[in-house]
């Protein structure tokens, strides 16, 4: 599909808007593999849950493959804001994952929801110290 975009339309990035789409590493680093031997002229990004642990290996791959961006559902950097909104995670579970990913020098984006019953100003400056703590490339707030 990526190499009909580029070849027939002249595509040259792609979005994955799909936080599973990194469920399967295996399939992950096949389209790696046919994006590098396609040799395709293009770049590519996607979403990413911050407790899905790919490997060192598969995030080089996808930057080698042409990935520059992964996007993750931060929410909020305030512990309590994330278990009210059941969010199964953390924020060191979230700064673990952004850090990961921009070790394998691929970009960073992190999508934030601010007034969130129970939201605080206490909460909220969570919030600001762990998107600055963090150093998330991109932030999309709502």
């Amino acid at each position: 599909m990526m190499a009909h975009l580029n070849v027939h339309y002249g595509i040259r990035d792609v979005a994955f808007h799909d936080e599973m789409f990194l469920i399967d590493e295996k399939k992950i680093v096949e389209l790696c593999q046919h994006v590098t031997r396609g040799n395709l002229d293009m770049t590519w990004c996607c979403q990413l849950r911050a407790d899905l642990r790919l490997t060192e290996f598969t995030l080089n791959m996808m930057r080698e493959a042409g990935c520059w961006q992964i996007q993750f559902g931060v929410e909020s950097g305030s512990d309590e804001i994330l278990r009210r909104m059941n969010k199964d995670l953390t924020s060191k579970d979230l700064r673990e994952g952004i850090a990961r990913v921009r070790a394998a020098g691929i970009r960073t984006k992190g999508f934030l929801m601010v007034g969130y019953p129970g939201e605080t100003e206490a909460t909220l400056a969570e919030t600001e110290r762990f998107i600055l703590d963090c150093a998330i490339d991109d932030v999309m707030i709502g």
